[in-house]
């Protein structure tokens, strides 16, 4: 009966530990997230975490949204895998609510002279619809920090930077990297992919 009991109680370890992991449920945030991937960057949230994520056999990252109830988590939805291309100067991912959070993650290549990196404009929406945004001949890292309600601005850490936004636009989605100096180098305008300017 001792033997019955032992052998009973693996099975159901066994059963709640392998339906955990087929249901995406852990007790680690990153553990519930589909792939073997690292934790980058977190943004700590009500009853959750917004991951940014790096798949540990590649250059593949994405951003996942993990929640919490009590001791475990649960994925709750993400990206698929991204990567920066041949030629281009950065990689931009997106995920989340049209009028909630809306993540943005941002991998810079290995070597890039991109030390910041902003999302936003200042300009009114659909103004910088065209390949050419006027602002790209003047605008710098000190024009845009003067206008801190409409630009977020992160200096790249590790490669990658992070963003918390409230909600999926055309500001938001609009991503311009500097050099140290603060000079423009590169950027993503709204329905356009990355490009280098010099």
């Amino acid at each position: 009966m001792k033997r019955f009991l032992v052998v009973s109680f693996g099975f159901l370890l066994i059963l709640v530990f392998g339906g955990m992991k087929l249901f995406g449920v852990n007790f680690y945030p990153t553990g519930t997230i589909p792939g073997n991937v690292e934790n980058v960057l977190t943004y700590n949230i009500k009853n959750g975490k917004w991951i940014l994520f790096e798949h540990k056999n590649s250059n593949y990252f994405g951003i996942a949204k993990v929640k919490k109830f009590g001791p475990i988590y649960f994925y709750n939805g993400g990206t698929d895998y991204y990567e920066i291309e041949d030629r281009m100067p950065f990689s931009v991912a997106g995920y989340g609510e049209k009028n909630g959070d809306f993540m943005v993650a941002v991998k810079i290549p290995s070597g890039s002279n991109i030390k910041y990196i902003s999302v936003g404009n200042h300009l009114e929406e659909g103004k910088h619809l065209e390949q050419e945004d006027p602002l790209n001949e003047t605008i710098s890292l000190d024009i845009v920090q003067q206008y801190p309600d409409s630009y977020l601005v992160r200096e790249v850490e590790g490669n990658y930077v992070f963003f918390l936004t409230n909600g999926y636009s055309e500001q938001n989605w609009t991503v311009r990297g500097f050099d140290e100096d603060g000079k423009l180098v590169a950027d993503k305008l709204f329905g356009s992919q990355p490009r280098y300017l010099q």
